[in-house]
């Protein structure tokens, strides 16, 4: 009796267990399955197109130093820096001005040796990644050559002043920590001053001119500067050589531009010379006979470089605008009488046109008759365009208040 009982429940319990042993199953592959599927995700995504690409990484913002790039154009060069910017106020927010120097960043070659094992290196010039400096064509760093290229930039600062600026050929290292010297590509001495409280370091190139500018470093109350300089003007002319050596389609434009650079830059005079009598042979004109008279003037040979501009002067297509912007060149040189002599024919050839009158009117106020000198501005103003009243109105507010408006 009891055997047949236990054998009417080992059937009961086959009954149930089967189907939960499907269910479980079916189950387990579908998780299994979705897994799967949940791995390939996170190796690739789907766009809407269906093409796959990588899933973009999320990118925190850096803190306490945040990145910053500044880049500058010199002539036809640029600079450009790469660093990241840390504050005098800690991450825990202490004021650590007057520990920057000597503390935070040690002097000389004695920044955190315990993590460059025990070698001396020199500060990062800034906080995170190498600090550096990019140099688009051979440039000259206080005065020594530097090859165009990407440099890491190191600095180390001495207590007595100054400071030594290390270009280096390892651009992509943490900080100073694995500086070696033998990758220096050059090392300059700079000149630190003390400056306004700056709380954030900061980068910026200033002094800019055609051929150089002063690349500063600033935090809390300290400035490092170094110059940096390019061969614009040999550039330049290189360019024009190789330009006017091919004269297929070459105007006399094309010439008088070499010829003035020549001139304006008080450059390769004889080479400005020989391009502007290519450019006159090409048909005289009042300016390419007004850029002869600039370089002989710049040559010490003014007799012949003012009948060459007397020839400029009388030539029929000389206008009235002419005459006014050499004569406005005179009294830029501070030859008022000569500028005077060209108003003044100016004012007798061309009465009607705007410029004789408002000529006359800047030759009075260079001289101080700044009643006149309103006068013929007064005149000027009702023959001007519109577009060139505005200018003459402030003119005429300077001369009522006794200001020479040149």
């Amino acid at each position: 009796m009891y055997l047949s009982i236990l054998k009417s429940v080992k059937m009961k319990i086959k009954q149930l267990y089967w189907p939960v042993l499907v269910v479980l199953f079916l189950t387990a592959n579908s998780c299994t399955n979705q897994s799967q599927e949940d791995v390939s995700d996170e190796a690739n995504t789907t766009d809407v197109q269906g093409k796959n690409s990588e899933r973009k990484k999320v990118v925190l913002p850096r803190f306490p130093s945040p990145a910053a790039s500044l880049e500058q154009t010199i002539g036809l060069s640029t600079i450009k820096i790469n660093y990241s910017r840390p504050s005098v106020i800690s991450p825990e927010g202490i004021d650590r001005t007057s520990r920057i120097w000597g503390v935070l960043v040690p002097y000389d070659f004695n920044a955190r040796p315990s993590s460059s094992e025990g070698k001396p290196i020199p500060w990062r010039a800034g906080a995170n990644e190498n600090t550096t400096i990019a140099f688009s064509h051979d440039a000259q760093v206080e005065g020594n050559p530097i090859p165009a290229g990407s440099y890491g930039l190191h600095i180390a600062i001495h207590e007595a002043g100054g400071a030594t600026v290390i270009f280096s050929k390892k651009t992509d290292a943490w900080g100073s920590f694995s500086y070696d010297e033998a990758d220096d590509v050059l090392r300059v001495e700079a000149e630190t001053t003390e400056n306004e409280h700056t709380p954030r370091l900061k980068y910026s190139i200033e002094n800019v001119d055609g051929t150089l500018g002063r690349v500063s470093l600033d935090w809390e109350l300290k400035r490092i500067a170094f110059k940096v300089a390019f061969d614009t003007h040999g550039m330049v002319m290189t360019g024009f050589e190789e330009y006017l050596t091919d004269t297929t389609g070459l105007k006399g434009k094309d010439y008088e531009r070499a010829a003035k650079y020549c001139a304006d830059n008080n450059l390769n005079l004889d080479d400005g010379l020989t391009w502007i009598d290519l450019a006159i042979a090409r048909g005289e004109s009042f300016g390419s006979l007004g850029v002869k008279a600039q370089l002989l003037v710049a040559k010490g040979q003014t007799e012949e470089a003012q009948i060459v501009q007397s020839q400029a002067l009388a030539l029929p297509s000389t206008t009235a605008k002419n005459y006014y912007s050499y004569g406005t060149q005179l009294l830029k040189k501070g030859d008022r009488k000569a500028a005077q002599d060209i108003y003044e024919k100016l004012m007798t050839k061309w009465p009607d046109e705007w410029v004789a009158p408002h000529g006359m009117a800047r030759i009075h106020s260079a001289m101080g008759n700044y009643d006149q000198a309103i006068e013929f501005e007064k005149d000027a103003l009702a023959k001007a365009p519109d577009v060139n009243k505005g200018y003459i109105e402030w003119a005429i507010s300077k001369l009522e208040k006794g200001i020479n408006f040149n």
